[in-house]
This record gives structure tokens, C-alpha cells and sequence, in this order.
């Protein structure tokens, strides 16, 4: 087949993470598939392989007319290339996508990252949350099928929507998949440890996402602070940018946190890190199904979160990892202090979640699926 993925732009989010590994994974089926990037390519191009096409239609969103050419060159782009289908990634690509589906030019699979869809990033102003609703209604009748990352994602967009029947039969669950890493030697371990300043034996603690509300990575230094005397030694690093690192840096040292923790900014291959870990804590409010969090799992981590939806699709608390309830910063301290205490515990629990990840959410079940559905053979 002919298939493209299209997205707003290629930064280290985890969308775009998961576009980059279709396209790859749908080149190894043998597709011709390519990456169509609205913006700007971002810090992901470099991982974009050379069996992908990668096409740059150079977006000004605050522009107008930039938006008018960018339809016109997206058209002109999916027709030159005679495209089977165009899975499209997060609202600014869904709605492009919707332009494309309505005038016929090519299939379209839209689809949704998060439960919150309306209610996040530009939507947040009430009019681009009214606009951003009506696309996705038109899409669930014009796209092929809509994509959902799991099952809490679909049971709110068909909540949000009112679908029914056969709309709510079109909106698909494609559980986000990752590449599965080769387990670390004790060697190359130690090595890693060590850049990211790990000492002797403590616990690395580790948080991977965007420094931003949704992510709520203050309520980790919280539950950071609050660890006991008796705790382990331990040290935290936590990697991503965004709005909230001054608020975070300026907490940590409120805390007195600063000699053990990293705000390691963007890292260009985060396996690096997971690698180090011996924790993967997720202090999220709401996630659809965080990338990240399967990643640290099929790196073998341990997985400390509140027991967000999205969360407790992959994750059964005492199998997988521990779970408190959202927003209970110092149940969040307790869990991470017992698996610091515990070795033993932390080993059963990286077992059990590398397993699942193993057998759900590794890339080549997921990109199967999409490929039966990219012939029409939706669920």
C-alpha cells in the first residue's frame, strides 16, 4: 500500500514518537510510506529513516494564507503521491485530515491521543474548543475510521460526541505500541548510571514527559520530599522541557531537593536513561496512554503512577507497578519508598510490565492492525 502518516511537526512528544515508528514499521511491511510534516521537522527528523519519505509543508498556523497554501499543497502532495490512506495525528492534522476526507482525496484515520481532546493546548479558548468538537463529529462521518490509543480514550470520545451505532462502531482501539529494547548488560548499565550522576547503589528514580500541567510533575517533587529518613539513597531525573521547568527548578530547591534531582531538559534517545532507572514514576492527572510509560516498561522499569485512566489499562496495581489514588502526593511517596526498599520487588514487577508490553504493545502487532484496517477491515 501507499500510506502516510501526517502530523503537526516532529518535537519529542509522544505522538509524534508513534508516527515516526508507523512509518517506519509500515516501510519494513514493505509500503511505500512516508511522513508528512505540517510545520517545521523538528528534533525527531534524525530518526526518521531513510525508507520513509519525508515531506515539509512549512505551516505558519497564525497565518491565513499560510493556511490556505498548506491545504493546497497537502492536496496536491496526497494526490502526486496516489495515497491509500493517511492516518493523521493530534487536532491540528485531524482537522487538516478533515479537509482532505470531505473533498475525497484520500482515506482518512484520524486519531486521538488523549481523553481530555477538548479540553486541552489551543482548545482551551472556548470557540476553538466548539470548532475543534464539530471537526471531530464530521470526522467520525467522513473519516475511514477514527483511531483511539485505548479503550479510555474511545469511551470518552464517544461520551464527548453522543456516538452511537454505527459512528460509535467506526471509532477503533489501536493501543499505542512501542519498539521493544534488548535487555542492558550490567556493564552498559553501570555506564549509563553513571552519566546521568547515579552514585554507588542508589535508586534512580526516573520521570519522562513534557514539564506541563498535564504531566504534574510538581506533585513528584512532593512525594519526593516527603520520603522518609530511613528511605534508601536515591536520586531523580526527570527529562522533557516545557512551561512549568522554572516552577519546578524554583520548587526543588524549596524542598531542598536540588543535590538529587536533574531536570535533564529533552533527551535525543530516553532508552538511554530507562536503561539507568530502577523506577519509572508517572504523576500524570489525565493521559490517554502515555508512550512513555510503555517505553519504561518494555525497558523493564517498575512503575509508580496514580491510577489515572489510561494508567490502569496497562497497569494492575501489585502486578505491573503500584497506583494511588491522583493527587495523593504522599501515597505517591510511600509507594516509591517500598519499591526503593524492596529489590526483590522492584525485579517482579519490571518482569511482569516488560511481559505485557511484550505481548500487547510491541510495534509489529500494532502496525499489523493498522494494516488491516488501512484495507478497510475495521472492527
Amino acid at each position: 500500500m501507499r500510506v502516510a502518516q501526517l502530523i503537526e511537526t516532529l518535537g519529542t512528544g509522544g505522538a509524534e514518537k508513534l508516527a515516526v515508528e508507523i512509518a517506519r514499521a509500515r516501510a519494513a511491511s514493505g509500503d511505500d510510506s512516508h511522513l508528512i510534516i505540517l510545520r517545521r521537522a523538528g528534533d525527531l527528523a534524525a530518526k526518521v529513516p531513510d525508507s520513509v519519505s519525508l515531506h515539509v509543508l512549512g505551516l505558519d498556523p497564525g497565518n491565513p494564507l499560510s493556511l490556505a497554501g498548506a491545504v493546497g499543497r497537502l492536496t496536491s502532495l496526497c494526490r502526486h503521491l496516489e495515497l491509500d490512506a493517511l492516518q493523521t495525528h493530534l487536532p491540528l492534522a485531524n482537522f487538516f485530515g478533515l479537509t482532505l476526507a470531505w473533498r475525497g482525496v484520500v482515506r482518512v484515520f484520524p486519531t486521538v491521543h488523549n481523553n481530555r481532546e477538548f479540553s486541552y493546548g489551543n482548545a482551551a479558548n472556548p470557540v476553538r474548543r466548539r470548532l475543534r468538537r464539530w471537526a471531530y463529529r464530521r470526522l467520525t462521518v467522513h473519516g475511514a475510521a477514527m483511531i483511539a490509543v485505548s479503550d479510555a480514550v474511545k469511551a470518552a470520545m464517544a461520551a464527548e460526541l453522543g456516538l452511537q451505532g454505527r459512528d460509535l462502531n467506526r471509532l477503533i482501539v489501536v493501543p499505542n505500541g512501542v519498539v521493544i529494547p534488548e535487555p542492558t548488560g550490567s556493564q552498559d548499565r553501570q555506564r549509563r548510571r553513571r552519566e546521568f550522576g547515579v552514585e554507588g547503589e542508589e535508586v534512580l528514580i526516573v520521570g519522562v514527559g513534557r514539564l506541563s500541567e498535564q504531566k504534574n510533575f510538581g506533585d513528584l517533587l512532593m512525594a519526593l520530599a516527603s520520603l522518609g529518613p530511613g528511605a534508601p539513597a536515591w536520586r531523580c531525573v526527570i527529562a522533557g522541557g516545557g512551561p512549568q521547568e522554572m516552577q519546578l527548578r524554583d520548587q526543588a530547591g524549596q524542598l531542598g531537593l536540588d543535590s538529587r534531582l536533574t531536570l535533564a531538559g529533552r533527551i535525543d534517545d530516553v532508552n538511554r536513561l530507562l536503561a539507568a532507572g530502577d523506577i519509572f514514576c508517572l504523576p500524570s492527572l489525565w493521559e490517554g496512554l502515555p508512550l512513555a510509560l510503555l517505553e519504561a516498561m518494555a525497558a523493564g522499569l517498575p512503575v509508580a503512577a496514580y491510577g489515572i485512566d489510561g494508567v490502569k489499562d496497562v497497569i494492575t496495581d501489585g502486578r505491573q507497578g503500584l497506583l494511588v489514588p491522583t493527587g495523593d502526593h504522599a501515597g505517591l511517596g510511600r509507594v516509591l519508598e517500598r519499591l526503593m526498599a524492596d529489590g526483590d520487588l522492584r525485579r517482579t514487577l519490571g518482569r511482569e510490565a516488560r511481559q505485557l508490553v511484550k505481548e500487547r504493545h510491541g510495534m509489529e502487532r500494532v502496525n499489523a492492525h493498522l494494516g488491516r484496517i488501512y484495507a478497510g477491515e475495521t472492527e
